[in-house]
């Protein structure tokens, strides 16, 4: 479908304003949900107090192999748009991204043929967030678009040959795939000790707190 797993949107939208990129690809936009995001938390939060609310300082790409899906809002958010096949655009492309998000289209193409995608992307692209089910139920076409059929099933092992990834853990049924240079810094960030112990212990850390607080008022 042109629409994923709004589980992730959250965790999607946290990844992309810690890589922060000045130059974005989106692979697969669909409903341009993604596109929404990097247009609202990196264009307009960013420049809050720009008069000219819309004046977009970043770049923002896309391809879309199914054109019925464009619309106005997709022509207004992003820069270029590029309609196709992205396993033939991706090799023909000389401008380089800091960021490719890749959400729920890996699937829809067989493993070899995501693989050599995937290692494509990451020649254009300083990193790359992939997103794909943990279980790729049986799909056939939808909306007239034959491309939305579901014929491969990855696991994490299937993405670990194109260097140091990061899983990112979240409640859509979904494998969250960070590849490429901000994952060491990334990692720090999401999983070290201090967050794992707020994460698994958020009342113990609330009350370490206050008694900090408290033994800080008496000396």
């Amino acid at each position: 479908m042109p629409v994923g797993a709004y589980q992730q949107l959250s965790t999607i939208a946290d990844l992309i304003v810690r890589i922060n990129p000045q130059k974005t690809l989106d692979v697969g936009m669909g409903f341009g949900t993604y596109g929404v995001l990097v247009r609202e938390y990196l264009d307009l939060w960013d420049n809050a107090n720009e008069s000219k609310m819309y004046a977009w300082k970043r770049t923002l790409d896309g391809i879309e192999i199914f054109e019925k899906y464009i619309t106005p809002s997709h022509r207004f958010l992003y820069d270029n748009i590029y309609i196709g096949d992205a396993r033939a655009i991706i090799p023909t492309l000389e401008k380089h991204y800091d960021l490719v998000i890749f959400m729920d289209v890996i699937e829809h193409m067989t493993l070899a043929d995501g693989k050599k995608l995937l290692s494509n992307i990451l020649s254009v692209s300083g990193n790359v967030i992939v997103s794909t089910p943990k279980n790729a139920k049986e799909q056939g076409a939808q909306y007239g678009n034959e491309h939305e059929r579901h014929i491969s099933q990855w696991s994490e092992k299937d993405f670990k040959e194109f260097g140091d990834c990061l899983f990112i853990p979240n409640d859509g049924g979904s494998i969250i795939c960070c590849i490429g240079t901000a994952v060491p810094r990334l990692r720090r960030e999401l999983f070290s000790f201090k967050k794992r112990m707020h994460s698994l212990f958020p009342f113990a850390v609330l009350l370490y707190r206050k008694i900090k607080k408290a033994v800080r008022a008496i000396f």
